[in-house]
């Protein structure tokens, strides 16, 4: 069967004046249709519309094109993007108001920043550590980015913060170093000293996902707070060491004095929460006082009952005040389909371009505590290689409903 056109006149075959007529669902249609789509590329869906018409008249041809796509293994990898799974809970060390301040920190590095030296510049780098409760910043000056510079830096950090118990970093060479010769110190520790310190548990250093920044975000945002403070504060001018150290400083005592809470219009009102409120607040181990308090105790004669009320009325105002804020969820707030151990997926490179993207298989997932799949390995397709990847930075392959892989996956896929 083929189609009366209307251009019988015109100087052309007569398969292009009166193309053979086939229906939409056939498999011989869907081979001629993904031989043209394979020849254009797998991009021009109306140049392979316009080259199947000059020999047939495919019905519904927009929708049989839109349908072989469907089952294109490449297409599918041009187009595959990851979808961010929803947010979920803050971890214990975002609530953990009734510890003191610097028990749970986050740490990261920042710069290059130049300062003169000489006649010339050399560079420096910043080392942010932030309680993960309270908001608050300590910073320290590393020479270079190597192990022995962030282990220095770590130690300098432990002596003034005595109370830290967890460290979570991004999975930079010199923080897995640190860690290591922190837990080889405690185990030289414990044997030289035996059982004064057996009960000691040192620091426990959790590391998040390679190339997952969002998962840091109690750090990365303070970071912009602090080259922003640094660039004002300096204006373009490549300053001596000792003027850098002052400008990280101020930056830092400008950090710990903004406010957690609402400004107040009333002049009655309560100044609002801030960092240094917590840090310069309280004498005891813990922030939480024992006893119960009452306002009296604020004209108490007892300067030890005026701290523990004051200390008392900050820890109120934490959770009245701040935790509400914490509550909502500004992104990620529709639940998608999880991944699941056995999925295709391209493991996403930052400044990779797509096809430099690799191919590998889901071997293992870690739920969070509501369930939603956050963390997943996988086992990459060139090599018996194992990685550790947010489910931000995989694009999950849909191979279920290919009937036929032009490139044939499997293949290529298996480890």
């Amino acid at each position: 069967m083929r189609l009366g056109s209307r251009i019988q006149k015109a100087n052309i075959s007569y398969a292009a004046r009166n193309p053979a007529i086939l229906p939409k669902h056939h498999p011989l249609v869907e081979l001629l249709v993904q031989h043209h789509h394979e020849a254009n590329n797998h991009v021009a869906t109306a140049t392979t519309i316009s080259d199947i018409r000059e020999r047939a008249w495919v019905i519904s041809i927009r929708s049989t094109v839109a349908r072989v796509q469907s089952k294109c293994f490449m297409c599918k990898r041009l187009k595959a993007k990851a979808v961010t799974p929803f947010m979920g809970q803050l971890p214990e060390g975002r609530l953990a108001f009734e510890l003191r301040p610097f028990t749970h920190v986050g740490v990261d590095c920042f710069g290059p920043m130049h300062v003169k030296y000489g006649r010339g510049t050399v560079k420096r780098f910043g080392m942010i550590f932030t309680c993960l409760s309270f908001r608050a910043v300590h910073i320290e000056v590393l020479n270079d980015l190597s192990m022995d510079q962030c282990y220095m830096a770590v130690r300098r950090f432990l002596i003034i913060r005595v109370v830290t118990k967890f460290i979570y970093s991004d999975n930079g060479l010199n923080f897995v170093g640190t860690k290591n010769r922190l837990d080889k110190d405690v185990k030289e520790m414990e044997a030289a000293l035996g059982e004064y310190c057996a009960k000691y548990e040192g620091i426990l250093w959790r590391f998040i996902p390679a190339y997952s920044p969002w998962m840091g975000g109690a750090w990365e945002r303070l970071i912009k707070s602090i080259k922003s403070s640094i660039e004002f504060t300096l204006r373009g001018v490549t300053p001596r060491e000792d003027v850098l150290l002052n400008a990280l400083y101020e930056a830092q005592g400008q950090i710990n004095r903004r406010p957690l809470t609402h400004i107040p219009v009333d002049p009655e009102d309560p100044r609002p929460l801030t960092p240094n409120s917590i840090l310069f607040g309280d004498a005891d181990q813990n922030l939480t006082a024992p006893g119960v308090f009452s306002g009296k105790d604020q004209w108490s004669r007892l300067y030890s009952r005026r701290a523990q009320h004051l200390m008392r009325e900050l820890t109120r105002r934490w959770y009245t005040e701040y935790l509400p804020e914490l509550t909502r969820r500004s992104k990620w707030y529709t639940k998608t389909k999880p991944v699941e151990i056995g999925s295709i997926v391209l493991v996403i490179e930052p400044g990779e371009v797509r096809s430099a993207w690799r191919l590998g298989r889901v071997t293992n997932v870690f739920p969070g505590p509501d369930g939603v799949v956050r963390i997943a390995d996988v086992r990459l397709s060139n090599g018996n290689i194992l990685v550790k990847r947010s489910v931000g930075r995989l694009a999950v392959l849909d191979l279920e409903s290919s009937d036929r892989a032009s490139d044939g996956p499997r293949d290529v896929i298996e480890p």
